[in-house]
């Protein structure tokens, strides 16, 4: 899904905002590989295209991170 490949562009320049370390925007840019794997997977468990994987990955991440940052939002 684009969404998944436009994340090592914004991964990069969110490197670059900080003062640029090529080493860990690299190292973070390689998770990408394991994250579309997790798409893959979503999409043939659950028999669906992976835009819609991608999307149930993304709304798995926030509802975890709304318990953990205690945020609570309809």
């Amino acid at each position: 899904p684009d969404y998944v490949i436009n994340a090592g562009g914004v991964t990069n320049i969110a490197f670059e905002l900080t003062g640029y370390d090529e080493e860990a925007a690299l190292n973070k840019v390689r998770e990408i590989r394991a994250t579309l794997e997790k798409v893959f997977a979503i999409a043939k468990r659950g028999k669906i295209n992976t835009a819609q994987a991608a999307d149930r990955l993304v709304e798995e991440r926030i509802a975890q991170a709304r318990k953990i940052k205690g945020i609570y939002l309809e």
